[in-house]
């Protein structure tokens, strides 16, 4: 999953959130572990500041069955909402309290109301605002820079698997921290990223290679704080699969990534 690095204006600062309408423009509210703060597709406009706390930002995902993807983790200092804020788009995510969360809330109205009676104010938070997606966008860069110089790697070591993949692995490890191994569909070791915790990631390779013989696992699957990944030849044959630790669950740009790294070693096989 992932987490964006803090760009907001520092609302926690009592004399910062003063000169940015303090509590006559902003309402504090504390929500408990598992409370539903925004619903996907409603049309409110609110937008939030996380004072302290956890909070889950959450996609359905359109396959019959009612099943959500947690997209990112935001914490204090974090921001969400700010999309319906400035548009009139009905909400693209759900958010839920991850834990005890303490947030400040502007309405779209008293946006409108801070505009004219502190125009200084109301742009230094649209450009807070801009800030925040800014760093967000640089993040979907870092993972097209990453898929460039994975495709170059290959491309410049051919078909010199033994050296290719621990380096691909630790390229991977620059954009999502955590664990990354490649096991064959026997379960051995075929490549492991620095330091990766091999054994706790190679239990956990024969009943998800089972599942994929047997058709009753997707090309991913998830368990708890790792996926595991198929990868397959050009002539659709399996031939590997990825286990990755990650310190916190994947988003689905993060999932997106580890895929196509996946569909680009897979042809090597």
């Amino acid at each position: 999953m992932t987490h964006f690095l803090h760009s907001f204006i520092n609302l926690a600062d009592p004399m910062i959130f003063n000169s940015f309408g303090g509590d006559e423009y902003w309402e504090k509210l504390e929500v408990d572990s598992g409370f539903r703060i925004l619903n996907e597709g409603e049309e409110s406009r609110d937008f939030y500041y996380i004072l302290s706390g956890t909070v889950d930002v959450i996609k359905a995902l359109e396959d019959g069955k009612g099943h959500q993807k947690v997209l990112a983790r935001l914490q204090s200092g974090d921001i969400f909402g700010e999309g319906s804020l400035l548009s009139d788009k009905g909400r693209g995510a759900s958010v839920v309290a991850a834990s005890h969360s303490v947030l400040l809330k502007l309405s779209k109205k008293k946006f409108d109301r801070l505009v004219l009676s502190d125009p200084q104010a109301a742009v230094g938070i649209t450009l807070g605002i801009v800030k925040v997606q800014n760093g967000r966008l640089a993040n979907v860069n870092t993972r097209l820079l990453a898929m460039y110089k994975l495709s170059k790697l290959i491309v410049e070591t051919h078909a010199e698997l033994e050296s290719l993949l621990p380096a691909a692995l630790n390229e991977v490890k620059r954009v999502l921290p955590g664990d990354f191994a490649l096991f064959n569909m026997e379960g051995l070791l075929v490549a492991a990223s620095q330091s990766a915790q091999v054994e706790s990631l190679q239990l956990k390779i024969p009943d998800f290679a089972n599942r994929l013989a047997a058709k009753s696992a997707p090309s991913f699957l998830i368990d708890d704080s790792i996926v595991f990944i198929s990868l397959s030849t050009i002539e659709g044959r399996l031939s590997a699969i990825l286990a990755a630790s990650v310190e916190e669950p994947l988003g689905d740009e993060d999932l997106q990534f580890l895929t196509s790294f996946t569909e680009l070693l897979g042809h090597l096989f």
